[in-house]
């Protein structure tokens, strides 16, 4: 029986996309990634018609900076989902989206405050990732937590099978259960000396949006940290890492350098040797002398050759020049480290590379 033919539409239909939640997974992650304007510019790309976008009152989703982004990344209309407040409307005049869509709220909603805390506890040398209090999971998140244990397991496997060469362990690269029991075997081996290199042979830090490396063997060199200067329009956030995890990367890499290139004075000796002192206040190498500072010869030497090269930590940022420049200048810790060059500061732009020496920089 033929089927009756629908009436043609009066008006074509359009698609307009919503990327209220990747700015929702970006700021429960804490840092700049996923970035709802990149979202945008691939709806542009790919033939979407609109986009829609939710600033609420506690900006849980979209921030007031990835308007203006999102109206300067593409040409596409514009629909504000916004409360029916003073606050909202004068957003609203300001931006002047296409259109705009009054939305009740109630802080009470759990549409995106109802995700479950869960505790865990990384064994770096395993690379297993333990989550706690799992007896208090909703059967809601049942199927979320499936997907996020199976891809820690696989993130488990990748880590293990790139450092079991440098472990002795070569021979069971494809073999991960193998694997595995080998290296819990070692972590719970009270005899073993070196069970993990660590952050040994650290050279790098990289401040810039994860698709700079992502794809890249770094073979464990550099400490990764994603940053988009694009959602940064103050440099507020480039500040906080320049003064804290470029600072500790620094205390580290100087760390491993001492211990590499003079153990008897900037190391701690021969761990086997090490007594405890006071609890916590260190250690002496045997039955006196001073305390010992630094690493042991165990973790930068694997009895035949150096695991560490002492090399000084190269920090590469991706951001403008004045960014950069305005931490230095504010901060004297900062400005120490690059000017007398306890790091190599290196400026990323596209394709181009310089380093910022003595208040310049200097294409390579």
């Amino acid at each position: 029986m033929p089927t009756a033919a629908r009436p043609p539409l009066r008006h074509p239909l359009r698609l307009g996309v919503n990327i209220d939640h990747v700015a929702t997974i970006r700021n429960a992650r804490g840092g700049d990634h996923p970035d709802p304007v990149r979202a945008a510019e691939i709806v542009a790309r790919v033939g979407g018609d609109g986009i829609t976008a939710h600033l609420r009152e506690d900006r849980r989703h979209i921030r007031d900076a990835d308007l203006r982004r999102i109206q300067e990344a593409t040409d596409l209309p514009l629909n504000l989902e916004m409360a029916a407040t003073e606050e909202m409307l004068a957003i609203a005049l300001a931006h002047s989206p296409h259109a705009a869509c009054i939305v009740p709220e109630k802080r009470e909603e759990r549409t995106t405050e109802g995700g479950l805390d869960a505790a865990g506890l990384h064994n770096t040398l395993t690379e297993e990732v333990t989550l706690f209090d799992l007896a208090r999971l909703p059967e809601s998140h049942r199927d979320a937590l499936a997907s996020i244990q199976q891809h820690l397991r696989r993130a488990q496997s990748g880590a293990s099978a790139e450092k079991a060469t440098r472990l002795g362990l070569a021979h069971l690269q494809d073999k991960p259960d193998a694997l595995s029991r080998a290296l819990r075997h070692r972590a719970n081996d009270w005899s073993q000396t070196r069970p993990e290199w660590a952050l040994a042979n650290n050279a790098a830090m990289m401040i810039a949006p994860r698709s700079r490396t992502r794809g890249l063997d770094l073979q464990g060199r550099s400490f990764l940290h994603d940053y988009d200067y694009h959602s940064d329009p103050d440099g507020e956030r480039l500040e906080q890492i320049m003064t804290a995890p470029m600072v500790v990367a620094n205390w580290i890499n100087m760390q491993y350098f001492a211990s590499t290139v003079d153990n008897l004075r900037f190391g701690s000796g021969n761990k086997t040797l090490h007594n405890v002192v006071g609890g916590k206040l260190g250690v002496f190498e045997g039955n006196g002398g001073d305390l010992r500072i630094g690493l042991p010869i165990q973790s930068v030497h694997d009895g035949e050759h150096w695991q560490h090269t002492p090399v000084r930590l190269s920090v590469f940022i991706e951001a403008p020049r004045e960014m950069i420049a305005q931490v230095i200048e504010k901060h004297e810790v900062v400005r120490q480290l690059v000017n007398h060059q306890w790091l190599y500061l290196f400026r990323v732009q596209g394709e181009q590379v310089e380093q910022y020496q003595q208040n310049r920089w200097i294409a390579w």
